[in-house]
């Protein structure tokens, strides 16, 4: 008995390690982000897996030792066999648990999306609760403008991502050169600007500034994005998820750097592939439910389900890590 109990012992060596923002590992403050770590620890603790804290600065996934150990990396963007990067996802209680990245970083961009293999009635239910829980009350992932603002008719709405470690990832053309394409090739239809609402950059303003200098119309706005979406044709962005939002308005999205969206949406580098992206946007008919069911059922995790600690050793084991060994 003792040889079979080193023997399993030996075949479960690892733990779970998860790597946070500093105060989130000090406990700190308590928000929709650590009370996802604090369910799913205490969820696994319970079941026998021990659970480590440890700071994001101290790279755990660098460390050698750590190898045998699954390791969720906040925000991360590390494809490595023990590792799943875990952030939220674009709508809330929606979480990224991915073996590439978060958001715009996931590996959701590489596969093929097939509205074929999608029930459309589901979807449409899916889809109709978030609207109820999100579009109709105007409620968003950040704090919204109650009131509502005067916006134009028939415009092209483009969200900034702001200064921001997303951005910096996900951008490929600046965003001074997204707005200078969209000005350049928007043609008789208004420019609405929404700025991140919590990381404004001031680069962005300058921009907005010389080409008001040259005689472009940009209508700066801080309206609730669900009063942006519901009026505007189509929305722009480096990789926002107001464009992700926007699906839920029935409004196509083209985006202008790195984002897993990339296989429902519209991609644009310059002038030229933005009209022909915008052309394109403004007359295909997308199966918009469909896809915003697809996305968020089968590849995140919904927080708001129970055992919360088995949805994401799935997603471990669909990555390639041996969850035997926990």
């Amino acid at each position: 008995m003792k040889q079979a109990s080193a023997f399993l012992d030996r075949q479960r060596c690892g733990s779970v390690i998860l790597a946070l923002p500093r105060k989130f590992v000090l406990r700190r403050k308590s928000n929709n982000l650590t009370l996802f770590y604090d369910r799913l620890e205490e969820e696994l603790t319970s079941v026998g897996i021990v659970v480590e804290r440890i700071a994001l600065n101290k790279r755990p996934h660098e460390v050698r030792g750590n190898q045998s150990k699954l390791i969720l990396l906040h925000n991360g963007a590390r494809s490595l066999p023990n590792v799943l990067n875990s952030g939220l996802s674009y709508i809330p209680g929606y979480w990224n648990i991915d073996r590439k990245g978060v958001r715009g970083m996931s590996s959701a961009g590489d596969l093929l999306f097939e509205p074929d293999t999608v029930d459309v009635d589901k979807a449409a239910a899916f889809c109709d609760s978030l609207r109820e829980k999100y579009v109709f009350p105007r409620r968003s992932q950040y704090m919204q403008a109650r009131d509502s603002s005067v916006l134009p008719e028939r415009f092209i709405a483009v969200f900034f991502q702001g200064d921001n470690q997303e951005a910096q990832r996900t951008t490929r053309p600046s965003s001074a050169r997204m707005l200078q394409s969209v000005a350049l090739e928007s043609g008789d239809l208004p420019i609405v600007v929404k700025h991140h609402p919590l990381r404004t950059s001031a680069r962005d303003v300058r921009m907005i500034g010389l080409l008001r200098q040259k005689g472009v119309t940009i209508v700066e706005t801080d309206a609730n994005v669900h009063d942006i979406l519901a009026g505007c044709l189509v929305t722009v962005s480096v990789s926002s998820g107001a464009c992700f939002e926007g699906f839920l308005h029935s409004k196509p999205a083209i985006f202008f750097g790195r984002t897993d969206l990339k296989n429902f949406g519209y991609s644009a580098q310059c002038p030229d592939s933005f009209r022909q992206a915008l052309d394109r946007a403004l007359h295909d008919v997308k199966p918009f439910d469909q896809y915003v069911y697809w996305y968020l059922s089968s590849n995140c995790v919904d927080a708001s389900k129970p055992d919360l600690w088995k949805a994401v050793l799935a997603k471990a084991r669909h990555a390639g890590f041996d969850t035997k060994t926990l």
